[in-house]
């Protein structure tokens, strides 16, 4: 008991007596009123508390050991996939042609369906590989000695030798079903690729793209000058971003963009 008269000298707010304290109709609006105010208030607090914003932050980054990746889902209506191919150069000389791991081209007929898609893993693109024969033996036509057992040997082996390449269609090796698509039909090509972390650039050209013996980049348009039909380089950005994937994250700025052009 003394305690708490001990205390109670530090009261700053003195009481009345319950007799003389008058109890009114407005007083207890004000009452009902503050207690919703504060209510609301705590109820806006904590919402605010428990909100999780997102800011995008621009940041330096400083390793260049890793590589960046690039994830893409780009459709060209008019140009079969068996004429279309990404490549990737960079600064640092590191050039990769034709690129085919972790990408994969689907065949659209003129009205932009897919024909015979072939299904995609996420975690490991891959085109189907053609199982050859134990003892099969492609000819290099006369461009090297040896075997020429795919459709890219016989090819670097004509620009090997500074050879003008014909129609791919001549070489047996070529004449699989990823080169024998119609003239008017168009390619979805999606999946992943991965770059170093330099100045460079990656881009869809049109015929079969090659790295020659001094490390030149040429291009083998013949297909894609003699077809039947005319081909233009109409796009559909479906997706592009930079990066793992996160659920959630920002809108990609391209994303759904759709560029026409009638320069063949």
């Amino acid at each position: 008991m003394t305690r708490r008269i001990g205390f109670r000298r530090f009261d700053a707010f003195s009481k009345t007596i319950e007799d003389a304290q008058i109890k009114t109709t407005n007083g207890g609006l004000i009452t009902i009123i503050s207690i919703i105010i504060i209510f609301i208030l705590v109820s806006f607090e904590w919402h605010d508390y428990r909100r999780v914003v997102v800011l995008p932050e621009l940041t330096i980054d400083r390793t260049r050991s890793e590589k960046l990746q690039i994830n893409l889902n780009l459709t060209f209506p008019k140009i079969p996939c068996s004429i279309l191919s990404l490549d990737i150069m960079d600064v640092s000389g590191e050039l990769q042609t034709d690129v085919s791991h972790n990408v994969v081209k689907n065949r659209l007929d003129k009205n932009g369906i897919f024909i015979n898609s072939t299904s995609i893993n996420t975690l490991n693109f891959q085109q189907p590989i053609k199982v050859l024969p134990s003892d099969y033996c492609g000819s290099c036509y006369g461009a090297k000695e040896g075997c020429c057992n795919t459709c890219e040997d016989v090819i670097n082996a004509y620009i090997a030798n500074n050879w003008p390449i014909p129609n791919k269609r001549t070489f047996e090796q070529c004449k699989d079903s990823n080169n024998m698509d119609g003239p008017d039909e168009g390619c979805n090509f999606v999946g992943r690729i991965e770059v170093n972390k330099v100045i460079g650039n990656f881009h869809f050209a049109p015929g079969h793209s090659s790295q020659t013996i001094t490390g030149g980049h040429v291009h083998d348009i013949y297909d894609y000058l003699t077809d039947s039909l005319p081909h233009d380089f109409s796009h559909m950005i479906n997706k592009l971003s930079f990066g793992p994937e996160i659920e959630g994250s920002l809108q990609n700025p391209l994303d759904n963009v759709k560029k026409d052009t009638d320069d063949r």
